[in-house]
């Protein structure tokens, strides 16, 4: 399994995501100031930034079936696609949130 594994595209992946964390922290700040703009911005940068990781996810979950690992190979494809799966849903029901929220912000429902 050593050898499915793309270490340089989940760095990429974690950066990404890394960042979104720091894009929610500044829509925060924005809020808390009053900003509704730049929380609609970052708020939305955020979901952006998510998208991008769930999408760096399905291409590796499509890279590890050709490589022939899924969750009925062994323990391993199992217990790692079942985790990471779980944080891909977690990450995309977040999206649709922050993506709520955005089109909330326009009909006066935030603040």
């Amino acid at each position: 399994t050593e050898e499915i594994l793309n270490i340089p595209g989940t760095s990429v992946s974690t950066f990404v995501l890394l960042m979104s964390s720091v894009s929610m922290v500044l829509a925060l700040a924005a809020i808390q100031k009053g900003k509704l703009p730049k929380m609609r911005f970052w708020l939305s940068a955020t979901a952006l930034l998510g998208s991008i990781f769930v999408g760096f996810q399905m291409y590796e979950f499509h890279e590890f079936a050709l490589e022939g690992l899924t969750p009925r190979t062994n323990l391993f494809g199992s217990t790692f696609l079942t985790l990471t799966g779980f944080h891909g849903a977690h990450v995309t029901l977040g999206i649709i949130w922050l993506w709520s929220i955005v089109f909330a912000s326009f009909k006066g429902k935030v603040i």
